[in-house]
């Protein structure tokens, strides 16, 4: 082997070495989203191959509606994706959304924005669905619309809380793709249980947007004391000094 060939396979080894060094360190930044996605994606293989073995139809059936309400079946969907596609989309852009909060939020917070959001979020979108059906009681279509939701209601609203604490550029990003996506999604799929995750996304924008206020005032708070602490002391040391030249 020439000394080139020598040299050329040193370089790749060495790129490949820095390239594992940088997986391993942005993993260990983002422990949650791996975990989370990785647990999602284990889930949905467990339940499918216990269904699959039980004998059900697969995909999963687990739509429900405002007129044979199933709150163990809605519960189901929002980690059980329909199939192998959505399961794909699903943990990509669990992985994606994760990875975008935990860095801002913290772990333990990003998990408690998490579900904070998705339940309310729930709320709110199944508010939604009831109102609609009470409007529009004379018609049986809205109260037997079968709807369902989605794993996609959890990260959300942790997504977008995390949103307020990015530059403006990646900020303004997160929310326009974040907001077009959903309401093509609501507006072209026929779930009505899209209107949740809207709704969480719109929970986690607006609790986002409060805690960042907060401690910009905080800070702001903080840094006015600190500046009278500041001139109260440089105001002792001149009347000291004053003192001290009139003895």
């Amino acid at each position: 082997m020439s000394e080139e060939s020598r040299k050329h396979n040193s370089h790749a080894a060495e790129s490949w070495r820095e390239l594992a060094g940088d997986v391993r360190q942005w993993a260990d930044g983002h422990r949650l989203a791996i975990t989370a996605t990785v647990a999602l994606v284990v889930l949905n293989l467990v339940v499918w191959l216990v269904v699959a073995m039980a004998g059900f139809a697969f995909p999963l059936r687990l739509d429900t509606s405002m007129a044979e309400f199933d709150f163990g079946k809605l519960f189901c969907t929002l980690f059980l994706a329909r199939g192998v596609i959505q399961l794909i989309l699903d943990a990509a852009l669990w992985l994606v959304m994760l990875s975008i909060a935990e860095p801002w939020l913290g772990r333990a917070r990003t998990v408690g924005t998490a579900l904070a959001c998705a339940l309310g979020g729930v709320i709110v979108g199944l508010t939604l669905c009831a109102a609609a059906g009470w409007l529009f009681q004379d018609s049986q279509f809205v109260s037997r619309m079968q709807f369902a939701l989605s794993p996609l209601v959890l990260p959300v609203g942790a997504l977008m809380a995390a949103s307020a604490f990015c530059s403006h550029l990646l900020r303004r990003r997160i929310r326009l793709i974040g907001y077009v996506a959903i309401l093509v999604a609501l507006l072209y799929s026929g779930n009505p249980g899209d209107y949740c995750i809207l709704a969480a996304a719109l929970i986690g924008h607006a609790a986002g947007r409060a805690c960042r206020d907060r401690l910009a005032l905080a800070a702001q708070h903080l840094l006015r004391g600190a500046a009278h602490v500041c001139g109260h002391r440089r105001g002792a040391g001149a009347g000291a000094d004053h003192r001290h030249h009139l003895a």
